[in-house]
């Protein structure tokens, strides 16, 4: 089976498909489909764990590096361990040093200040938006290091998702709009939610359609994550919002989550239950 996810930032359906359920994104990430990870696999009619035999990722932000050098099996948790080494002390002033360093780093070494900076920024909004208070030592009735068993989590699931069995995987930097469609694939595409939290680069609701579309022209098999069905003639509708095991989101107006398929989606036993099982 080949895999396409387009737009895929943490890639967490991914990860669910190629490694199972403890195969997670290393940093938390607003949009992340983690919590529904599973059911968007069994709508396709696909095990959790089950692999592929090719993977594309399609990615315009930041994480298009993190894959690059993490699907060909290379190590970014060295780097995230020496950075964690720093007191708490250190943590605010070496978050500026590297934040401005980013732009001029390369390599692997990039990919993995990126991921540092990120886990702990303001909001979980990137390294932009400034180190979150609750991680600067001197914050107000914080205890001393009661954050980094938290914070210094990404170093070992770096080193579960470098280790992953990756099928030939190719990561495409860039605008899903510049992949050329093809047949016989299983496609998911997790676009930016219209009237939703901003991210790095943007796809109006127009382009994601044409997006869609053109790959179930070509014969793929296409789902769609929005927090509304998508007006598309012809296609299925899933709600899966009973799948969010987490607080409801409170960073942005969404507050539904479905898939828009271009085939009926496959028994979802966990969707199910949730819907239609009577209250206890």
């Amino acid at each position: 089976m080949k895999w396409v996810e387009l737009c895929a930032g943490s890639a967490a359906v991914t990860l669910r498909l190629l490694g199972g359920e403890h195969a997670i994104p290393p940093v938390t990430y607003q949009g992340s489909k983690r919590k529904y990870a599973g059911g968007i696999l069994e709508a396709l009619g696909l095990r959790s764990g089950r692999g592929a035999e090719s993977v594309i990722l399609a990615e315009a932000g930041p994480w298009a590096e993190v894959w690059r050098y993490l699907s060909a099996g290379v190590a970014l948790s060295p780097y995230m361990t020496a950075w964690n080494e720093q007191d708490d002390d250190e943590q605010a002033a070496f978050f500026v040093e590297l934040r401005e360093a980013l732009p001029t780093m390369t390599g692997p070494a990039r990919a993995a200040a990126w991921l540092w900076l990120h886990q702990r920024s303001y909001g979980g909004k990137g390294p932009a938006a400034g180190m979150a208070p609750r991680h600067i030592a001197s914050t107000p009735g914080r205890k001393q290091g009661e954050w980094r068993h938290t914070i210094d989590a990404p170093a070992p699931r770096l080193d579960t998702l470098s280790a992953l069995a990756w099928p030939s995987t190719t990561v495409h930097h860039g605008d899903v709009r510049d992949l050329e469609p093809f047949g016989d694939a299983v496609v998911y595409m997790d676009p930016p939610y219209q009237a939703a939290t901003r991210y790095a680069y943007d796809l109006p609701r127009g382009a994601v359609i044409e997006v869609a579309d053109a790959w179930r022209a070509a014969g793929s098999v296409v789902a769609v994550s929005e927090a509304e069905p998508l007006d598309l003639a012809g296609w299925h509708h899933l709600d899966i919002t009973a799948l969010r095991t987490m607080t409801p989101r409170n960073w942005s107006r969404q507050q539904g989550e479905w898939l828009t398929m271009s085939e009926p989606p496959a028994t979802l036993a966990a969707v199910q239950f949730e819907l239609f099982s009577p209250s206890v």
